[in-house]
């Protein structure tokens, strides 16, 4: 991914760039290597001359026996093609590489191919060991999406949030995975598939990912993908700015995992949707405020400022704690077995609040779209349900 998208302290960025730059290991100029040295560097020779990917391109099981195969070689320093060739009647092509794939190297290959006008790749190939197997790039049929844009499950949305005072910076990577058997393809102009972002976002770029520049467009707070989507995973990539501090993100369909990581330092939040987690440091002096759930359907996260606790006056602090060891006194002599009434009244105390946040985050919001509000309207009936079992006293 380009730095630009790179969130401080993570490393969002492609295999490419995380690798280190190939080595010369030819010894320098002016030395005689040794006799053993020299038969290792023949064998060496050898290996490399040997060193074969042979693949295969398939749809389904069947070999595709027509189309080109390219190979490219990426190290630190960028990539290129090195060569091509003409799969066979059953799909099968072979490419002698330029170098036996070592991980150390700081090198991998990998080959493309085009299939109905859509690019299609194998997996990096950075170690010898992969050549024992047969390198396969799957193709599929092509369909065009329908006109409401296709239904994907968003496996994995991640949201990194950093203080820029007027508001937000975000980071948004978002992993949509499509179960189908076949890639979508855009209809009549129509997008494959749409997305709501932050309420409020502007200022948008495209980061490096499965998304190009040319394949989106951003309207109404939301982004529309044109690129077409075949079987498996795409990640996008998107950066953009939230005015304020407060905003509603809703999560249409199905999320299986969602993560808000809030950049320190930076004001107190209250996050309603997600449950906060342990700090995460990812390196010395960058850490942030996690907040994660899994298996979210049709829900929405809110965020807004928390204010600060006030300090209490002196006289006021001690009136407080002779309240409190007072009720400690009482409840040392009364208290349940198992201390299941104070369990509940606590359960609900919290409730209570989030369905305070979820009223002031929506009254906040204003106007907004029918998903969002049949989202929000939701979460607070099911917080009011959970205070109502929090109530009973069948419990």
């Amino acid at each position: 991914m380009a730095a630009f998208l790179s969130a401080p302290g993570i490393g969002a960025v492609p295999v490419h760039a995380a690798l280190a730059s190939t080595h010369d290991a030819r010894p320098p100029s002016g030395t005689n290597p040794s006799s053993q040295e020299a038969v290792a560097t023949d064998a060496a020779t050898s290996e490399q001359a040997t060193a074969t990917l042979r693949g295969r391109v398939v749809l389904g099981e069947a070999g595709v026996g027509s189309g080109l195969v390219t190979l490219h070689e990426v190290a630190l320093g960028g990539g290129s093609e090195i060569d091509s060739v003409e799969v066979a009647d059953d799909g099968s092509f072979a490419f002698d590489l330029p170098r036996v794939p070592d991980p150390e190297s700081g090198t991998v290959f990998f080959a493309s191919t085009l299939h109905e006008d859509i690019l299609y790749f194998g997996i990096p190939v950075n170690s010898v060991i992969q050549l024992d197997s047969t390198y396969v790039i799957r193709v599929y049929e092509t369909e065009p999406a329908p006109p409401t844009g296709g239904d994907f499950t968003v496996s994995v949305r991640n949201l990194f949030l950093q203080d820029v005072g007027t508001g937000w910076s975000v980071v948004d990577l978002i992993q949509i995975r499509n179960d189908g058997f076949r890639t979508l393809i855009p209809a009549n102009g129509e997008p494959v598939w749409s997305y709501p972002l932050l309420g409020g976002a502007q200022d948008f770029e495209v980061g490096e990912s499965d998304l190009a520049e040319d394949a989106v467009r951003f309207a109404d707070g939301r982004m529309y993908i044109a690129a077409p989507v075949p079987p498996g995973e795409r990640l996008y990539a998107v950066r953009y700015t939230v005015p304020g501090h407060q905003f509603v993100a809703p999560l249409p369909g199905r999320t299986e995992t969602m993560e808000l990581l809030v950049l320190e330092p930076s004001p107190p939040v209250a996050v309603t949707g997600l449950q906060q987690q342990l700090p995460i440091e990812v390196e010395e002096g960058v850490t942030y405020r996690r907040y994660a759930a899994e298996d979210i359907v049709d829900d929405a996260v809110g965020l807004l400022l928390a204010e600060e606790p006030a300090e209490l006056p002196l006289e006021w602090m001690a009136v407080i704690l002779t309240i409190v060891l007072a009720w400690l006194g009482l409840f040392a002599v009364y208290r349940e077995p198992a201390g299941a009434t104070a369990s509940a009244a606590g359960e609900r105390r919290r409730l209570l609040r989030e369905v305070a946040i979820l009223d002031e985050a929506h009254a906040r919001e204003g106007r907004m779209g029918s998903k969002a509000r049949k989202a929000y309207r939701r979460r607070r009936e099911r917080l009011l349900e959970r205070i109502a079992l929090a109530d009973d006293p069948r419990m």
